[in-house]
């Protein structure tokens, strides 16, 4: 494992030890494939959502799910075959790397210009009314990243769109009416958008998956969305701002407004400590 991860470094163009948390990651996408759990998952990407057998529930926790370890079990999986089937790689014993090195399949080309299009037509069809009007540009500039790094964690181009749809129908209400307040007037629409693709500083290092439009696209389905701003039964009675809970019925006693604020934090609609 870790001379598959130092060639995977040399590929990348990272002149350095492979480091411990990636060989370890590496180990374990190896047996996470070679058990065929993303076999019976479905697919990679359902497997690190918790989902354990095809269209089933998520069970449990989420396997590790960051950029890298979704990196590594990509390359396993589509590695997995050809190494099986080829001689071992000669280690050499004083520095424990591969001779051999592994083929990097090129990804497929994205029309990330005509994603980022039909984006803005999502955003102009489907944003929260408080939020700011888009003025169209076509300029990419750095969104192209983004854009492809939520596309291949997401599963593809429509899976990405699908899940940024169902993000904007479901935004939280500090989200959809305390935030996008600035002044007088309201933050740029590019602000709002990278506010979905971005992660809170407690996911800086999930990469990807910590993005809110992937948690927010999953609080509820659509039909079960009361109305703007009420995500959640229990929102009719108290809600998380995004630094403190709002008590709408403070008249409750204080058992029934801890049962509905235990709802809210099970569906990830306010913080786990408090």
């Amino acid at each position: 494992m870790e001379a598959l991860v130092s060639a995977i470094y040399e590929a990348e163009g990272k002149a350095k030890k492979p480091d411990i948390k990636d060989v370890l990651l590496m180990a374990q996408a190896h047996g996470v494939y070679v058990r065929g759990q993303t076999e019976k998952a479905g697919s990679i990407q359902s497997f690190l959502r918790g989902v354990r057998k095809p269209g089933g529930p998520r069970i449990g926790r989420t396997e590790l799910p960051n950029k890298r370890y979704f990196e590594f079990l990509t390359y396993v999986a589509t590695q997995c075959s050809p190494v099986e089937e080829a001689e071992p790689a000669a280690i050499d014993p004083t520095t424990k790397t591969g001779t051999a090195q592994p083929v990097i399949e090129e990804p497929e080309s994205t029309d990330l210009a005509g994603i980022w299009s039909q984006l803005q037509d999502i955003y102009q069809q489907s944003a929260p009314k408080t939020w700011p009007q888009l003025v169209r540009r076509s300029n990419l500039a750095k969104m192209g990243t983004r854009l492809q790094e939520g596309i291949n964690y997401a599963g593809g181009p429509d899976e990405f769109l699908g899940t940024f749809a169902s993000a904007l129908s479901k935004v939280p209400e500090f989200y959809r009416n305390q935030y996008p307040r600035q002044g007088a007037g309201l933050r740029p629409v590019s602000d709002c958008i990278l506010c979905l693709i971005s992660a809170d500083k407690r996911h800086k290092e999930l990469g990807v998956s910590g993005w809110r439009m992937f948690e927010w696209a999953d609080f509820l389905d659509a039909s079960e969305v009361m109305a703007p701003g009420i995500q959640h039964p229990s929102e009719e009675f108290l809600h998380w701002t995004g630094t403190r809970w709002s008590y709408k019925r403070p008249d409750l006693s204080d058992e029934v407004l801890d049962e509905h604020k235990a709802s809210l934090i099970a569906a990830g609609l306010g913080p786990v400590n408090s």
